[in-house]
């Protein structure tokens, strides 16, 4: 079933090891939108008496494309979100030359900056403590950095892919909103 709004659309939410919400808009010839739950939770909330509709004849092809489709441009994230922060930070880092020397931590660097952008099994606490780091202090980056090494491992990246690898469940819950 779906419910009334004030246009057609199709947000398909997909939780396998982290959650994808894509959205599509019926009236938009575009790719769908790979968001976030905080973005779409308005179009996808409804009171318990909200009659339900049938589903539209669109609904199952719009279904099937959003459940397969992945997103090569990856989802943007703001100038001033904690992700995009740490990202930068990161980013920072590995190109600093000063740390040059360091190859292991730059081995680390790059592991963190890759599981932010493909994995995102960083908790807030770990990319705000990446974040907040002291571009000015290399002893403060090096202590934080071998912190980092010691509570993760330098292996943890890999533990977690095998881990989401290894996972078969997945939960799809489609949301389809019709206009009046």
């Amino acid at each position: 079933m779906a419910k009334r709004a004030d246009e057609d659309e199709l947000i398909v939410v997909i939780k396998k090891g982290r959650l994808f919400v894509h959205h599509k808009r019926y009236s938009d010839n575009v790719p769908p939108v790979i968001t976030n739950i905080e973005n779409i939770y308005e179009r996808v909330k409804a009171d318990k008496d909200d009659p339900a509709v049938p589903l539209s004849d669109r609904f199952w092809d719009e279904y099937e494309r959003l459940k397969s489709f992945t997103d090569t441009t990856k989802t943007r994230l703001t100038e001033q979100s904690l992700q995009q922060k740490a990202i930068n930070m990161l980013k920072s880092l590995i190109n600093n030359s000063e740390l040059s020397s360091q190859t292991p931590y730059k081995d680390f660097l790059r592991i963190l900056l890759e599981d932010i952008l493909d994995y995102g099994t960083l908790p807030d606490y770990t990319l705000r403590r990446i974040a907040n780091l002291d571009p000015n202090s290399i002893a403060s980056i090096l202590k934080e950095i071998e912190r980092l090494r010691k509570t993760l491992g330098d292996d943890y990246l890999y533990r977690e892919k095998d881990r989401l690898t290894e996972l078969t469940k997945e939960i799809i819950i489609a949301i389809e909103n019709r206009a009046k």
